[in-house]
């Protein structure tokens, strides 16, 4: 069901795993998925759409010790000229 609606939104899964292994307050966790969208602002907007929020009843039925965050992806290069200070 997230698939298609992902995809609607400009979204794809990045990495996916049923048997991450929990730290720091996730142990026993049993699922992890990396999300990427076109801009962090798109990232927001779709998981306060009332789609999503529909779909993510089923995600914390599904899911334990579950956390979600949204954050700025950097390619290679902006991640270079930051440590540069540029």
């Amino acid at each position: 069901m997230v698939t298609p609606w992902l995809e609607s939104v400009g979204g794809t899964i990045f990495a996916k795993d049923n048997q991450p292994i929990g730290k720091e307050g996730t142990e026993g966790a049993n699922l992890a998925v990396i999300c990427e969208f076109p801009s962090i602002e798109i990232a927001i907007e779709a998981y306060e759409s009332c789609e999503y929020q529909e779909l993510s009843k089923i995600r914390k039925i599904a899911t334990k010790n579950a956390t979600f965050t949204i954050m700025e992806g950097m390619d290679e290069a902006t991640k270079l000229r930051r440590a540069m200070g540029k």
